[in-house]
Parts: C-alpha cells; sequence; structure tokens
C-alpha cells in the first residue's frame, strides 16, 4: 500500500512550511435566507431545505502566524472587530 513519510525532510517543502501556520475555519452560507426560512416552514420542504443549507454553505480557510494570539487579542477588545476580514 502507501508509506507514511516518517521525518518531515520527505515531505514537499511548501507543505512542511505550510504546516508550521495555524488556520482559522469558518463556514459562511451563500444561499438566499428568505427561501430557506420558506422551505423550512412546510414538513415536505424541510429535507430539501437541509440539503440546499449544506450545499449552500462555504468553507473558507485562513492561514495566520499565531491563531491563538489573533483570539484572544478579538476577545479582549484589543483588536475591533471591524479589523477581522469577512
Amino acid at each position: 500500500m502507501f508509506r507514511q513519510p516518517t521525518t518531515p525532510l520527505e515531505y514537499p517543502r511548501e507543505i512542511a512550511e505550510r504546516s508550521h501556520m495555524s488556520k482559522i475555519v469558518r463556514y459562511r452560507f451563500m444561499g438566499s435566507w428568505w427561501l430557506f426560512s420558506l422551505l423550512c416552514v412546510s414538513v415536505i420542504g424541510l429535507p430539501l431545505a437541509v440539503l440546499y443549507l449544506l450545499t449552500g454553505t462555504i468553507r473558507m480557510d485562513t492561514d495566520v502566524d499565531d491563531a491563538e494570539q489573533l483570539a484572544e487579542d478579538l476577545y479582549s477588545g484589543k483588536l475591533p472587530r471591524k479589523a477581522v476580514k469577512r
């Protein structure tokens, strides 16, 4: 089968450099909230609403140098909430 790398030197350089950075993962619904709520009202539309929610949600990965420091600054009020890009 496949052999697992035993040392970091066996990884490509780009993957090794990116592995040292932390990631912030966010999910965002890009569909219509009006249509989603309309589907949720009816019993027949509820399964369609779940499918619409799953297909309309995107995942955004952001690499940051120090995610813990960023979160601490954000929650302590040192960093204004508008400074974080959405």
